[in-house]
């Protein structure tokens, strides 16, 4: 809402803090003379630059809470795309169905031969070859 026939103006939340320190500035400066002049008695100034202190309080308050909120939700996000990463390696793994041609050692989808070590050697386009890799990926998301 314009008080001067503008359009609305949207205010950050460090715009708000900036505008209430000055304001804050501007009744420490005010108030002394007002009191003088018998405009505002001690009391009331203590109690109207304490509610504009509170005022700041609870807005800078605001600032960490929705910093806090931002970054825990970018935490949440990352979790949530490493699981449906690992997801996605889990029905890699039961598309490939791990099971060996007549256990003579080679891969049911790429026949890969068996390595030294046992494993077949599977091919980049092998399904188990992608989960073994989406696994590791979730993984190393993880830690």
């Amino acid at each position: 809402m314009s008080l001067f026939g503008g359009l609305p103006v949207i205010v950050t939340l460090a715009a708000q803090i900036e505008c209430v320190e000055r304001e804050i500035k501007l009744r420490e400066r005010v108030y002394p003379r007002w009191i003088s002049e018998g405009r505002m008695t001690p009391g009331k100034a203590d109690a109207e630059l304490a509610g504009m202190r509170a005022v700041l309080a609870t807005v800078r308050e605001a600032g960490e809470l929705k910093r806090r909120l931002s970054e825990a939700l970018q935490r949440a996000g990352a979790a949530e795309a490493a699981l449906a990463e690992a997801d996605e390696g889990l029905e890699l793994l039961l598309e490939a169905d791990l099971a060996l041609i007549g256990g003579a050692g080679a891969c049911l989808h790429c026949g890969a031969p068996e390595s030294p070590e046992g494993a077949p050697t599977h091919t980049p386009a092998c399904p188990v070859q992608k989960a073994i890799a989406a696994i590791a990926r979730s993984e190393g998301a993880n830690q």
